[in-house]
């Protein structure tokens, strides 16, 4: 061998080692946890869409603030339960297309976690109706001195196109089978058939007596102080304070001073999307025996499972 092939083939071995201990950094820098200090504070946000799953589309994935899902908030409770680093939960709560469904997931998730002794507290800049009755489950619930509390009833709201589209010149075209299948009244309808009203004011009591039972159970108060104080509609952070709604009004860097642990120089706390890369295993979760549970989303179509630009997830 030549020694101008001698030195290219060692260049080339020093190469290829070079290259693989770089993809072998690389791979640990990606797929390392982070690290969780003791006494911390896992601290979740409810705010903007909260999907059910983490997106799948390409657009939704490269977004600058990570779009939340429920799944993934559900199993950081979960994990938090058992994980001896984290003290409590801090909900921060801001405005959220939220639906009731998902917040009473994420409520009785909290209500497991508070089981297990540790504590879970919420801050917030302005609370309505249902994140108020997220935020019930919480120990204590801070805001700060321009916070506002938005405390009413419940509605519903109904829009029926019948008219605009008899204005239009477009006829519709859909069979009804029985008076309580009431989907189809929003192009059939220019008004709440008896029974689309009936079924819709059984939905609201019985959400609304569990609106009211929750909220005066959770915070030392009598059903008819509740009701009460929805006539009121409108609470400034202080007011609010004063009605038993709230706990404290002070600011976030005062709340972190106020969890700070004993001996501790600084307030320790992990967010939401860095303790999602905490491995169920690595925290105990994850047994020998392992059940299946298969999850459908998206809308019901004929074809296959796929994603729609327009549409978004759809399910064949």
């Amino acid at each position: 061998m030549k020694p101008w092939q001698k030195i290219l083939l060692v260049v080339v071995v020093i190469g290829i080692i070079s290259l693989i201990a770089f993809v072998a950094v690389v791979y640990n820098l990606i797929t390392a946890e982070p690290t969780i200090h003791k006494h911390s504070y896992l601290i979740m946000e409810v705010s903007g869409p909260v999907l059910e799953y983490p997106p799948v589309d390409f657009v939704a994935q490269l977004a600058v603030k990570p779009v939340k899902s429920l799944t993934q908030m559900l199993e950081n409770i979960q994990k938090a339960r058992v994980d001896k680093r984290i003290d409590g939960i801090i909900l921060k709560i801001f405005v959220s297309d939220a639906n009731w469904g998902k917040l009473q997931e994420l409520r009785a998730a909290l209500s497991r976690f508070k089981a297990t002794g540790k504590k879970v507290f919420v801050y917030s800049e302005y609370l309505a109706n249902s994140h108020y009755y997220l935020a019930t489950v919480a120990d204590s619930i801070f805001m700060p001195p321009c916070g506002m509390l938005l405390f009413s009833g419940l509605a519903s709201e109904q829009v029926f196109v019948k008219n605009t589209l008899k204005k239009l010149g477009i006829k519709e075209n859909i069979i009804k089978i029985e008076k309580y299948k009431t989907a189809t009244e929003f192009f059939q309808n220019d008004r709440m058939s008896p029974e689309n009203r009936r079924m819709t004011e059984w939905l609201l009591d019985d959400q609304f007596n569990d609106f009211i039972t929750t909220i005066a159970n959770d915070r030392n108060l009598k059903p008819k102080a509740v009701k009460s104080l929805l006539n009121r509609l409108l609470f400034s952070a202080k007011d609010a304070q004063q009605a038993g709604l709230i706990d404290s009004v002070l600011y976030w860097d005062e709340l972190e001073e106020k969890l700070k642990a004993r001996g501790e120089r600084r307030f320790r706390s992990v967010n939401s999307s860095t303790y999602a890369q905490i491995k169920p295993e690595s925290v105990g979760l994850r047994g020998k025996v392992k059940i299946a549970v298969i999850h459908a989303q998206g809308a019901i179509n004929w074809g296959e499972n796929g994603f729609d630009p327009l549409f978004g997830l759809r399910m064949g």
